[in-house]
């Protein structure tokens, strides 16, 4: 074994790679070679990451990537002496210039060995000396210089299994895994649990003495990843001034109230705080003044400008966010959208109960099917007896529960049932008494009565034509109002787009066949556009380049005077904040700059000349990306700046719907003790996480969905198939398995959804009286109607068509793993499930 003494000590100048050139020497870099380069690479990386602080496992992961990239760069030596010395000082006889990165230490220990390797010969007078004086001679010669070895790498190297970690490795592994608990969900004292650290052994036997602690993982690890974060989203949010915010309420699995804040810029949402307000007042005056701190918080916390608060319609959310918006005119307060789509769903079958008895018609056959095991098979013997028939394909088709939480779920699943009705009735018409038997089983007296009752039911409304042409009358109407929730659930959806869809149900239902349910659904609808900051709305589709005035009808009376009187007065709202430094004088200069350039877009003149040419060339579609590229005309600068606001504000509170459902898998009742602040930093841990995998195509995203192009007219309003092609982004796993599969099931959720709709419009008719006492609201502007805007469109162009079916595949697909994992879960109705005619339980 080589000693350290017999080790070159121009050795500590290089790096070895363990790997040999020869079977004598290994391949080296020079180490100031190697910091050099690395060094390089290291200020172009911190270039590029703009100030972005990534966790140590990652930046780890970053430095190895740069150490190989630079050792390429470097170059590679053989090692031995005579090229570390020529590497080192250069070589005259090949023309090799010195290393110009060695440092004073490593050039004089190069000089060292090379003069230490310079040995005087003398010479001899013959081939072969016999003088008697050589003995002597060498009892008096310099004894032989040791010669240096190469060091042994086997000598200093560990089994794989066995090698030790580095202490920055050993800091990166535990942070990383800390991600690795938060991303997966699994509780802190993972890494403690015996059969863990038995399989991370394997990996490597110095693993288990560096995984950490729970205390460890929850503590300090937690910590400085929440830090991390929360660095991340401050140089976010730092200088913008088109941040958005959205507050909800939730109660944890303790039974404390707490309110989520979540802001929004460019379309995605960031989770920013927090709050338990179980001790704290509802009403509205105590919740203005909670909305209030939190703007002013988050405004001094992350150096920005609010310019609009979500907050939905429920109680003294509401009223506390208009007062907010009294109280702070340059402050936006439109209502959530997405939870008013779900009120009008409650709406609909609140004025239509026939819709409501064919809906739980229809969800009593699916549950009725799916709970009772004897009889599915026969209907699903039946369905592959006539694709059989039909294809030459056996295929059985399941029967899908509405989901509560997805509200495209409910028409997916009755559009199902339309699709197997012909299986459904065929098997009814020829194999009733089997069906019945199948159910009933050995039951005898008030239990076989009864469940023989109850498959009669069953079978008498398959067999029903009235109730296939009223589920066919039911898909069509809650089509539009569900996809219309959905699509209002993303965090980029914009005011015009919320007009649209809002539009587009009105224009549905004024050519509803039943004139009670037309009448009453217009009026419910007008009543909820009334109710909103119309203004917003209105200007957010004409400053949409892409759609101008086009969309409204004859009778909107939206001239260009009128129009710019609009734009002004928000503008002023905008403007009016305290801080402004514009004095009167720039004020009046920039309201002008406005004006002109606001009616020249409407003219399509001036700066906007050629954008009708351009339109149809122009690389996106996106309102957005375009005022991004006007904004750069001097002219436009100002104007453009104010759209790029309006169309940024978002109307709905998806971002902190997604941070209760994510709080609902971290909190449950087996980790209760997992306190507030520890649960708002994993949730920002977690979504960071997310967001990360997204962007580097690690998560599993859904592609977009191939809309046809019949989808258009889908609700009368062209451009509505954009909206709906635009959902990758959705959580398949958000809210849980939440399966509508009895009967009970979809009364309870009914009663909910109506009792909603009820409580939503005493509400409106309070605020109302609060609104026509204070008379402010009228004197500037007068409320429109969806009738106004968009009467006297073509009825041509709003004629209903059926859904895609590669949208129909898409939802059905997920509905079938949602019922895949909850069938070992589903309880028989009425009795046990009864697997063989001998067995009876009562």
């Amino acid at each position: 074994m080589a000693t350290n003494g017999n080790i070159n000590p121009l050795w500590k100048f290089f790096h070895s790679t363990g790997v040999k050139q020869n079977t004598s020497h290994f391949i080296t870099h020079c180490r100031a070679c190697v910091h050099h380069y690395e060094k390089i690479l290291e200020d172009e990386a911190d270039m590029a990451a703009n100030g972005l602080i990534l966790d140590a496992a990652t930046e780890l992961l970053a430095k190895q990537a740069r150490f190989e990239a630079v050792c390429k760069s470097a170059g590679s030596q053989c090692g031995e002496k005579s090229i570390f010395i020529s590497h080192i000082l250069g070589n005259t006889r090949t023309k090799k210039s010195p290393c110009p990165h060695s440092g004073e230490a490593a050039i004089n220990t190069a000089k060292a060995q090379q003069a230490a390797t310079k040995v005087t010969v003398e010479p001899s007078g013959a081939k072969h000396s016999r003088s008697s004086s050589t003995s002597t001679e060498s009892q008096f010669s310099a004894p032989p210089t040791k010669k240096m070895r190469q060091p042994s790498i086997a000598t200093h190297m560990y089994p794989g299994t066995e090698m030790p970690f580095s202490t920055a490795q050993a800091a990166a592994i535990q942070d990383q895994a800390l991600r690795a608990v938060i991303s997966a969900n699994l509780p802190f004292h993972v890494f403690e649990n015996p059969e863990v650290l038995k399989l991370v052994s394997m990996f490597r036997s110095a693993a288990p003495g560096i995984v950490p602690t729970a205390k460890l993982v929850g503590g300090r690890l937690l910590n400085k990843a929440a830090d991390i974060v929360h660095e991340k989203t401050v140089r976010i949010f730092r200088g913008r001034i088109d941040v958005g915010i959205c507050a909800d309420g939730w109660k944890s699995a303790t039974r404390n109230a707490v309110n989520g804040i979540a802001g929004n810029i460019d379309g995605k949402s960031y989770t920013l705080d927090l709050i338990e307000i179980t001790g704290d007042d509802k009403h509205g005056i105590a919740m203005a003044m909670q909305f209030g701190e939190i703007v002013d918080r988050v405004e001094v916390e992350y150096s920005c400008v609010v310019v609009y608060f979500t907050t939905d319609s429920d109680g003294g959310a509401k009223k506390g966010r208009l007062l907010l918006g009294k109280e702070r005119p340059w402050l936006l307060v439109p209502s959530c959208w997405a939870h008013q789509f779900q009120l009008i769903l409650g709406d609909y079958f609140k004025v239509y109960p026939y819709a409501a008895e064919i809906a739980e018609q229809a969800t009593a056959i699916i549950a009725w099917i799916n709970n009772h095991g004897k009889v599915r098979t026969i209907f699903d013997d039946t369905q592959k007896r006539i694709s059989l028939g039909r294809t030459g394909r056996a295929t059985i088709l399941s029967y899908l529960c509405a989901n509560l939480t997805r509200w495209t779920t409910h028409c997916i699943a009755f559009l199902r049932l339309i699709q197997v009705r012909l299986a459904l009735s065929s098997a009814v018409v020829e194999m009733r008494p089997a069906i019945i038997k199948a159910q009933v089983g050995v039951a005898t007296a008030a239990e076989g009565r009864r469940l023989t009752a109850d498959a009669e039911t069953h079978c008498d409304l398959i067999e029903d034509p009235s109730f296939w042409n009223g589920l066919e009358q039911v898909i069509g109407d809650i089509e539009p109002i569900c996809y219309g929730t959905n699509i209002n659930q993303k965090d980029s959806t914009r005011l015009d787009q919320i007009l649209l869809t809002l539009a587009g149900m009105y224009l549905h239902f004024s050519e509803h066949p039943e004139v009670e349910v037309a009448a009453a659904m217009q009026k419910r609808l007008e009543k909820r556009w009334k109710d909103c900051d119309q203004q917003i709305f209105i200007l957010a589709l004409v400053l949409n380049p892409f759609e101008g005035l086009s969309r409204f009808g004859d009778s909107a009376g939206l001239n260009h005077i009128k129009l710019n009187g609009m734009v002004l007065r928000l503008y002023r709202r905008l403007q009016s904040r305290p801080d402004n430094p514009d004095g009167p004088e720039v004020r009046a200069q920039k309201e002008r700059a406005v004006t002109g350039a606001f009616l020249h877009f409407l003219a399509m003149t001036g700066p906007f000349a050629s954008w009708r040419d351009e339109e149809a060339d122009f690389p996106s579609q996106d309102p957005i990306v375009v005022w991004t590229a006007f904004q750069s005309i001097p002219a436009v600068a100002e104007l453009g700046k104010f759209v790029l606001i309006l169309l940024k504000v978002v109307a709905n509170q998806a971002g902190v719907e997604r941070i209760f459902s994510d709080l609902k898998v971290k909190q449950t009742h087996r980790r209760a003790r997992l306190g507030l602040p520890k649960l708002c930093k994993m949730t920002k841990v977690g979504a960071d996480i997310k967001a990360e995998h997204q962007m580097l195509g690690l998560a599993k995203t859904r592609g977009k969905r191939k809309v046809h192009a019949s989808t258009a007219i889908l609700l009368a309003v062209p451009r509505y198939s954009d909206l709906l092609a635009d959902q990758e982004d959705e959580d398949d796993t958000e809210r849980g398995r939440l399966l509508v599969n009895s009967t009970e099931g979809w009364r309870t959720e009914m009663a909910k959804w109506i009792v909603a709709a009820r409580e939503a419009e005493e509400a409106e008719s309070l605020e109302d009286d609060d609104e026509r006492a204070d008379g402010v609201r009228a004197a500037i502007w007068k409320p429109t109607t969806l009738l106004a805007l968009f009467g006297g469109l073509d009825a041509s162009q709003r004629r209903r068509t059926r859904l895609p079916p590669a949208e129909v595949a898409a939802e059905s697909a997920l509905m079938e793993a949602l019922a895949d994992i909850e069938e070992n879960a589903r309880p028989d109705e009425g009795a046990i499930e009864i697997d063989s005619d001998d067995e009876f339980v009562p």
